[in-house]
């Protein structure tokens, strides 16, 4: 919102304080309207998304899978429990 309003300031010179606030109303009712659209959006897509991600995890288990990425976004969607390397590699590279 920050830089839409210094975008708008330059043209501010001429208008009047009431136009000023109109516009400032307006883009923050638009703001307001867009973080709702935005919250309804991941209420909605929520349950879907879990139901999804369980049959991810369902198809990997009865598949023996050990691990199952998203490749377009490089995410792990499931993976077996197992060791956790961290504390190895740390001593590795001399980190606490």
């Amino acid at each position: 919102m920050i830089d839409a309003l210094q975008e708008i300031l330059p043209h501010v010179r001429g208008a009047s304080n009431a136009d000023f606030l109109i516009a400032f109303a307006v883009m923050i009712k638009s703001t307001l309207a867009g973080m709702e659209l935005s919250d309804k959006e991941k209420e909605l897509s929520a349950p879907i998304i879990e139901k999804a991600r369980k049959a991810v995890q369902e198809v990997a288990k009865e598949n023996g899978y050990t691990y199952v990425f998203n490749s377009a976004e490089g995410l792990l969607l499931y993976s077996e429990p197992s060791d956790d390397l961290m504390p190895l590699a740390k001593k590795k590279l001399g980190l606490k």
